[in-house]
């Protein structure tokens, strides 16, 4: 689809991520996120919302997803800033990371590629605890 909205996203836990293609952080960090979530595959209902914050990075940015086989995040691309998701969500530097949650309420923010696989069990942990 061409218009993939965040809110259209069904997932207990959207991973949110602000990259572009020409940072060279995001060039380790994407790849080193997507590697580290494969530790939840088929555990916890997780999907990544990957949004190319540069539109003159088109080539660079589908060259960059193919080549990291990063196939399985919903991998957007906003040229004429349709959604403002770079304003709403504070987005001055790359890459970002943020979690929501089923009903896309931020429950951590600003993680690095580390961090979002500990955070999303600590945030199942909590959820198990309080059901008891």
């Amino acid at each position: 689809p061409m218009f993939k909205s965040l809110y259209e996203v069904k997932a207990k836990y959207t991973i949110l991520i602000f990259w572009a293609a020409d940072c060279g952080h995001c060039q380790k960090e994407v790849p080193k996120l997507h590697e580290n979530l494969k530790t939840l595959t088929g555990k916890v209902d997780v999907k990544v919302y990957a949004v190319q914050t540069k539109e003159e990075l088109f080539d660079s940015w589908k060259k960059f997803i193919v080549d990291n086989k990063l196939t399985n995040f919903i991998n957007v691309f906003d040229p004429i800033h349709l959604n403002n998701l770079k304003e709403k969500f504070d987005i001055y530097s790359t890459p970002v990371i943020y979690i929501l949650d089923k009903d896309k309420k931020i429950k951590a923010k600003r993680l690095d590629s580390e961090q979002v696989v500990n955070m999303i069990q600590t945030l199942e942990n909590i959820e198990k605890n309080a059901a008891k």
